[in-house]
């Protein structure tokens, strides 16, 4: 079945030295939650999982949907065959199976079922006649090609333990909270025992040489399957809960619980190359393309496709001075769609350097900082828990009106432990500003604070340091407050 899926095209945005915010290259909308992504070997299709049962195969860039299975129960685990012929399927219903499809004629081939596993994280062998499948506690291997296939369960699980497979099929993993893996190697049948310390998450990379193991003290450390921890990616503002190797095993991907910031890695030096603002914060499955140049995010009702690919912007030479009328024409277009407007913006700005300023700390504050009534949204905020209703109603209503300005106000007021209902009713507000949308103006004062972070003068620095403090709209405050900690990290005075 072939139709054009429901989804949005844009063109890509330029990306700075370390990434920045742009709008993401697909939008494929479906009609419930998207569980699982997962690439095919040439990158050129996107397979995604839905809660409805349903598996669309996406041709990327295009946004064009080339193939829809409805496998009759939520799809918590997908995956390509090595000759992208052939889809692997697990199922999130109780009991369900592990099955093989043809992707062109629409057709389950073959099925497996081992009851009661729950294991989500799959992979072919090389060969693609095998199909393995990992869980906490769990792992099962299937040779659909042949027949015939076994699995094996730990008696108890902790919570909070996490699993892993390698793309190749060799190794599936699983770890407790306190960093005990088991990694069980399909050819030779083996098992290998590693201590990694707490975790949180992992990942295996393709040839299962590489484990990264995110660290509730929010690191994440590369170990050496053979041998000793190797380095350490530091970045995050929380624990990852999910992890992914590209499968050149160059990037490594992380996104954290509440958190709507994306980062990448070059996983030989450990530098972070990426910090992609997604805005959604519940994602719910990630996978980095074969090259590790595009990212898909599976959140909610849709999976969005970024371009990740980093372009260094090199030496920016003397500070070239721009007129009035240059600075609003590159601000205009730093939200532009146009990749070409886009880039060229971007450049022109911080070539400008010093120059642009003023100019940039104008605009950012415009949107950031403005004028707001204090002392009427301390009273609205008071009345969250007044003893009449129409009062409360009538704060509620009018602190919602001011979105995200109010948001450093409200978590003030939670902190002071307010009544439950004043409490109930901020906590409503503040969930309302969850995903913000990313509109054209929030989109150029982030990128704005890229390029004060590109900068990296103490004019610049200082700039940061005041959006950090004064901001009201959080994304803003926390972009410009880990650029300030980046860049003093870099050049301290």
């Amino acid at each position: 079945m072939r139709r054009l899926v429901s989804c949005t095209l844009f063109l890509l945005c330029l990306d700075a030295a370390v990434g920045r915010s742009q709008p993401p290259v697909v939008d494929i909308k479906g009609d419930s939650t998207a569980l699982a992504v997962a690439w095919s070997p040439d990158g050129k299709r996107l397979v995604s999982g839905w809660e409805d049962g349903a598996v669309r195969i996406t041709d990327i860039p295009s946004g064009k949907e080339v193939d829809k299975l409805q496998s009759g129960s939520p799809v918590i685990g997908v995956v390509f065959s090595p000759d992208g012929k052939t889809l692997g399927v697990k199922s999130g219903a109780k009991d369900g199976p592990l099955s093989v499809w043809d992707p062109k004629a629409a057709k389950k081939q073959k099925q497996l079922a081992f009851p009661g596993y729950t294991c989500n994280h799959i992979a072919f062998t090389s060969d693609g006649q095998t199909l393995v499948a990992s869980g906490p506690g769990e792992h099962m291997v299937w040779n659909h090609g042949k027949g015939g296939g076994y699995g094996s369960r730990s008696g108890q699980v902790p919570a909070g333990s996490s699993a892993a497979v390698s793309g190749d099929g060799t190794v599936l993993a699983w770890s407790n909270p306190q960093g005990a893996v088991i990694l069980f190697h399909t050819d030779p049948r083996k098992q290998q025992r590693m201590q990694i310390g707490p975790t949180v998450a992992f990942a295996l990379s393709n040839d299962a040489g590489l484990l990264a193991a995110a660290s509730p003290d929010k690191s994440i450390r590369l170990w050496n399957v053979q041998g000793a921890e190797a380095r350490k990616f530091e970045g995050l503002r929380e624990p990852a809960k999910l992890l992914q190797f590209s499968a050149n095993g160059k990037v490594l991907a992380a996104a954290s619980a509440g958190d709507p910031v994306v980062r990448l890695w070059d996983v030989a030096s450990a530098r972070l190359r990426r910090r992609l603002t997604t805005n959604p914060a519940d994602i719910r499955a990630l996978a980095l393309s074969p090259d590790g140049l595009s990212l898909a995010l599976a959140s909610g009702a849709h999976v969005h496709v970024w371009n990740v690919a980093t372009r260094e912007l090199g030496e920016l030479g003397e500070p070239k001075a721009l007129s009035a009328d240059q600075m609003q024409s590159a601000w205009e277009d730093l939200a532009s769609t146009d990749q070409t407007k886009s880039d060229s913006a971007f450049r022109q700005l911080a070539v400008a350097q010093h120059h642009a300023l003023d100019f940039l700390k104008t605009r950012v504050r415009a949107f950031a900082v403005p004028p707001v009534d204090r002392k009427r949204v301390d009273q609205w905020i008071t009345e969250l828990d007044h003893s009449q209703y129409s009062l409360r109603q009538r704060a509620s209503l009018e602190l919602a009106k001011l979105g995200e300005l109010i948001q450093p106000a409200l978590e003030k007021y939670l902190a002071t432990k307010p009544s439950l209902e004043g409490e109930r009713r901020a906590k409503k507000l503040l969930e309302r500003l969850r995903d913000p949308e990313l509109t054209p103006e929030r989109l150029r004062c982030l990128e704005a604070v890229e390029i004060l972070e590109i900068l990296r003068t103490a004019e610049a620095r200082r700039l940061l340091d005041e959006i950090s403090r004064e901001a009201l709209i959080s994304q803003v405050r926390l972009a410009a407050r880990d650029a300030l900690e980046r860049t003093n990290r870099q050049s301290p005075e």
